[in-house]
């Protein structure tokens, strides 16, 4: 049970105004699930828009009023519709208290880099690591430096738990944060429940922690196609050279035949194993 899609309905994008009065602006998004039991939270949470975001035209007015409805009978599709104003004067967005009561915090961003090492299969231009021989060498390792970015996103329920169980070691099933798809891989952190009180009440509110770390070469796994054994007749059988059984693994094509004078490829043709879940990471919104 997740949201798949999300798409802003440019032809329900409004401006309106009245003398002497603050413009107010409309946004309209549809949003596609997976599922007709759907926690309509986390549908009404997709577009990624949170109270007191600044509309994107006009970053005086914030958005302070959002809809949530089914578009069809179906229970697949629904319509989100976010209302933006400025706020009276004698409120400020970044207090809380007064005449606003107790704001929930928005959506925060952050960046860290970190070293990480493991097995090198393959160089930088994706040319298989082999000795002068044409085999591969084993237990190669390499450090690689990673860059990673940090949501911390406040949410009223527990609507968090379904997407962390979706997203934990998912990668992007297309382009986001102007990146290829699978070269982000989304890892849950933490969630704490926070409570703020002031004269207009309590406010509890769960913060949570997700992060999300960029691989430009993208997640999948790019093994040698190389092995003991090779195909024969439909059958797998021991590679033998000069009649004695190989003691280390041989490049193998694409039938799975062994080619000993070739260079081993990456299995698949070249193009790897994808190992990961894709995802659309567009209900983590666009870091900002």
């Amino acid at each position: 049970m997740a949201v798949v899609n999300t798409v802003e309905v440019v032809a329900d994008r409004s401006w309106s105004g009245r003398y002497r009065q603050p413009y107010s602006y409309s946004r309209s998004f549809l949003v596609k699930t997976d599922d007709a039991n759907t926690s309509i939270v986390e549908v009404a949470q997709a577009p990624g828009i949170r109270y007191l975001s600044a509309h994107p035209d006009d970053p005086e007015c914030l958005m302070q009023d959002f809809s949530c409805q089914a578009a069809d009978e179906s229970g697949l599709y629904y319509r989100v519709v976010f209302k933006y104003e400025p706020l009276p004067p004698n409120e400020d967005s970044n207090q809380s208290g007064g005449g606003g009561g107790i704001v929930m915090p928005v959506d925060a961003w952050s960046a860290s880099g970190s070293i990480t090492s493991g097995p090198a299969t393959v160089d930088k231009d994706d040319k298989p690591i082999v000795n002068s021989a044409g085999d591969p060498i084993p237990e190669i390792e390499k450090d690689h430096a990673e860059f990673r970015i940090v949501l911390t996103r406040c949410v009223m329920d527990l609507s968090w738990t379904s997407v962390a169980m979706d997203y934990t070691n998912a990668v992007n099933s297309g382009s986001w944060n102007g990146s290829d798809a699978r070269t982000w891989k989304c890892h849950f952190q933490n969630a704490v429940k926070r409570q703020e009180s002031s004269d207009a009440g309590v406010l509890e509110y769960w913060e949570t922690t997700w992060e999300f770390v960029y691989r430009p070469e993208t997640w999948d796994l790019k093994p040698l196609n190389v092995g003991l054994q090779e195909k024969k007749g439909g059958k797998k059988v021991g590679i033998k050279l000069e009649g004695e059984p190989v003691i280390s693994p041989v490049a193998l094509d694409n039938t799975g035949k062994a080619t000993p004078d070739s260079d081993p490829d990456v299995i698949n043709e070249g193009k790897g194993v994808r190992v990961y879940p894709e995802k659309d990471f567009d209900i983590f919104g666009a870091p900002s």
